[in-house]
């Protein structure tokens, strides 16, 4: 099995936008792979990709590839993804650079970037060794690093055993960022190999490579993956839902439903069962959508079974539209029928638009669902703008129509902009027209940015001006960064433009770091140019790290300078440590420097701990050490926990080496919680015990909570027992919330209970309102008491009116109270 590769990468890339704009960093080429590794060919028709083509390169070369790229422009933009990901695909390595060259000049960056991917993806998959030669020639330390994985990730899969020997060739943090990506391409070939080398990885890297593994053990041994999944990091999902059991659901149902869904109804019960559940329906409503309605209706209600619900039913629409309406008959509840029929419209839009519409019409949603008004008046209008503004106008005021009309306007400006323009300037000033008149516009600088701009300029009243152009900044992948530059010369300089040409340049630094830098320094100087500088500086500090540290020693004092010396410090840490180190001990004594030298050895004893030690050592006393060690122990302790441990107790006693404990030890806890439980147990009592005790807590719970519950209960009452019932609960309440109501009724009475009680009510009030406003009833303070049960039953209206209003007219909530929540 070929996994999603550019998926991976995308998820691997620490920030930025788009494929291609990963803010993670890699050394320079000649420190990365001196010489270059030869890896061996593995045999690829080139027509495998394009079947029916005899000759691939002898077609290429009869098209013309740039009026393919125009011709792209050409049509809607929901409809380019699939169009740039079928061309990215047919390009052959020996066409790539010219592709780029092209893609340079003709694509916007919203489908440069992936049409860069694409094709690196499919050239690396033929030649891996070109893609490293040509990852070593690009500037831009993210397009690198992104060119490097998509190779790695193929030689994997041809020789792993040597990948693996020339990874180890590199220091920790390249090895970070590429053996993940290696581990998925040798799992594709041989996942239990795979899996055998997993458990021999560091902890940081077998995090990040064990989802590519489990997905493609998946293929031979389905129910062993999905264990795997569900027992590992986060026991099926601690971090929302990132354990791999969707991928791997996704694989198992496509070849064995049956056993895949019954293998689900036997998890044990509870929050881990219920995040299952949700990801196996989410990976399969598109291509299996029966059995993800079956799986949907073992979810609790709330959100997440919702979201199934909109996903399944879009789906059927999709596939089988008389089959979709025929589900409707299932959903009886008021808010189930709502998210139900908003999604059949959905799935019916692209289709049959004007059956959509009509569906809406009837339609009682919530107001955060009605994103479906929306993309019919897309459809709808692309077909017939007068019938679609006809049918928008009709529905009764609220957020449904407001969607409504703002999809109406974005799809007729496709086909008339200026009969568009005239009648978003007919709705009545707000927030709503500003909304449509932000959507029609971002539609329209797509096709043509000098037109629609210059429309916004003539535009009345600075507040709509504003959240357009905050919009349009936003999106600014589908237009040249140039046109929104230029719209702000001759503009007075106001407040909001300030935080308006920061993000541009943010956005404008992700897609042409070069371009966005040189603009920013050449604005006035000021508060403006401050803003701009601050933002480009997180890609600038990545290609010139020197660079920057000259232009901010030259900056006075002040919130911009300490903001780019902090960008700067993670930045340069991650490549050269020592001199980002010996920059930050050149600048004044004041808090920056401290601040900056934080951050550097933090991430210097992510790499090599050894010579961050060394170094810290040496620092003069004005530096201030005890304000150092708890960042740079938790960093050191994430790679060797035992030996960051040991460094911290043997500092002098005083705040520095108590945070330093409680960091080893939270490091600890988070990869053995239990052995780190009871080394905190058999700690001297005092401040180090208190610190590393909150510290392991989080980890704790999760790894256990019965036994962490016990434990707490037998702290004294105090501040250490009341944060650590509450990390308690806030954890322990989502997965398993009758076993917290247990533990609760066993708590005696007391300031810890009703902390406990409070914190409960709060964690239980959006999951099960009915509960939560149950437990509230419960507390002992009158004016504590009726705030949480107005809170629950706020949610506990919206989710079932009926029984919640029974319930708050006989609550005997003050008459005050009862009037705020039933209303007149």
């Amino acid at each position: 099995m070929r996994t999603g590769i550019l998926v991976l990468i995308a998820s691997l890339a620490a920030g930025g936008a788009g494929f291609w704009a990963g803010r993670r960093t890699l050394p320079p080429p000649v420190a990365v792979a001196p010489p270059l590794p030869v890896i061996p060919a593995r045999t690829i028709s080139t027509n495998a990709r394009n079947p029916g083509v005899p000759n691939r390169a002898a077609a290429l070369a009869k098209r013309d590839l740039e009026a393919e790229m125009r011709q792209i422009l050409l049509i809607p933009v929901s409809r380019r993804w699939l169009k740039i990901t079928e061309l990215a695909r047919s390009i052959l390595p020996s066409e790539a650079l010219a592709a780029f060259q092209l893609a340079d000049r003709i694509l916007p960056p919203m489908l440069r970037e992936p049409f860069r991917g694409q094709v690196v993806e499919s050239w690396a998959e033929q030649d891996p060794q070109g893609v490293l030669k040509y990852g070593a020639t690009l500037k831009n330390r993210g397009e690198r690093q992104m060119a490097y994985r998509a190779a790695v990730h193929e030689w994997g899969r041809r020789d792993a055993p040597a990948a693996i020997a020339w990874l180890e060739t590199l220091d920790a943090a390249d090895r970070h960022g590429l053996m993940p990506m290696l581990m998925s391409g040798w799992a594709d070939i041989d996942p239990k190999a795979a899996l055998a080398r997993l458990e021999q990885l560091p902890p940081g890297q077998r995090r990040e490579a064990r989802q590519a593994v489990w997905q493609a053990l998946a293929d031979s041994d389905p129910e062993h993956a999905a264990k795997l999944a569900f027992a590992g990091e986060g026991g099926g999902g601690r971090y929302g839902g990132d354990s791999g059991l969707g991928a791997v659901l996704q694989s198992w149902m496509g070849r064995d439903p049956k056993a895949a869904v019954n293998w689900l109804r036997e998890l044990p019960e509870g929050g881990p069962k219920h995040r299952a559940l949700r990801d196996g329906a989410q990976q399969i409503a598109w291509q299996d959508p029966k059995n993800a309605l079956e799986l949907m209706e073992l979810m609790p209600k709330g959100n997440d079974r919702q979201n199934v619900l909109a996903n399944v039913l879009t789906a059927y629409a999709n596939r089988n539209p008389e089959e979709a309406r025929a589900l409707l008959a299932r959903f009886t509840d008021p808010v189930d029928r709502g998210a139900a029929e908003a999604a059949l419209a959905q799935g019916l839009a692209n289709s049959d638009p004007v059956a959509a519409a009509e569906l809406l019409k009837s339609t009682k949603t919530r107001p955060d669902r009605v994103w479906a008004y929306q993309n019919v008046g897309v459809e709808y209008a692309q077909r017939d703008p007068q019938a679609a503004l006809t049918w928008a106008q009709s529905l009764p005021p609220g957020p449904a129509r407001d969607q409504a009309l703002a999809g109406t306007l974005a799809g007729w400006v496709e086909s008339d902009p200026q009969a568009a323009a005239a009648q978003v300037l007919q709705l009545p000033p707000g927030q709503a027209r500003n909304q449509a008149v932000a959507g029609m516009v971002q539609r329209w600088a797509a096709q043509d940015p000098d037109a629609a701009l210059g429309w916004l300029k003539q535009l009345p009243g600075d507040v709509l001006r504003r959240d357009v152009l905050q919009n349009l900044v936003w999106q600014m992948g589908e237009i040249d960064p140039k046109h929104v530059a230029e719209f702000f010369s001759g503009l007075p300089p106001s407040e909001s433009q300030r935080g308006m040409v920061s993000d541009l340049a943010g956005r404008w630094a992700d897609l042409d770091s070069d371009a966005a830098v040189a603009w920013a320094r050449q604005l006035p100087e000021g508060r403006l140019r401050d803003a701009a500088m601050e933002r480009v500086s997180h890609q600038w500090a990545q290609q010139d790290p020197e660079a920057v540290g000259a232009y901010a020693r030259e900056l006075p004092p002040g919130q911009s300078r300490d903001q780019i010396f902090s960008t700067l410090a993670d930045r340069w840490s991650a490549t050269d440590p020592r001199k980002a180190a010996e920059y930050a001990l050149s600048l004044p004594v004041e808090p920056s420097r401290t601040d900056m030298l934080r951050s550097i050895l933090g991430n210097w004893a992510g790499q090599d701990p050894a010579a961050a030690v060394q170094f810290l050592d040496r620092l003069p006393a004005d530096v201030g050490r005890d304000n150092l060690m708890e960042q740079f122990t938790t960093r050191w302790a994430a790679m060797d926990s035992a030996g960051a441990l040991a460094w911290a107790q043997g500092l002098p006693e005083g705040t520095g080496r108590a945070a330093a404990v409680a960091s080893a030890l939270g490091a600890w806890a988070g990869q053995a919680p239990l052995p780190a439980a009871e080394f905190v147990a058999h700690m001297a009592p005092g401040e180090e015990q208190e610190k590393a005790a909150g510290a392991i807590m989080s980890a704790y719970v999760q790894a256990d909570p019965q036994a962490a519950a016990k434990w707490i209960t037998g702290f004294p009452e105090g501040p250490l027992r009341q944060n650590a019932q509450n990390i308690l609960i806030s954890q322990w309440a989502r997965e398993d919330p009758a076993a917290t109501a247990t533990w609760l009724n066993g708590l005696g009475d007391g300031a810890s209970r009703e902390s406990a009680i409070s914190q409960f009510v709060g964690q239980m009030s959006n999951q099960e309102p009915e509960v939560a406003w149950t437990w509230a009833a419960a507390l002992t303070d009158d004016n504590q008491r009726e705030n949480q049960m107005e809170n629950a039953a706020r949610i506990w209206l919206r989710n079932d009116p009926t029984k919640a209003r029974s319930a708050i007219a006989a609550s005997g909530l003050s008459p005050e109270a009862i009037a705020r929540l039933l209303g007149p």
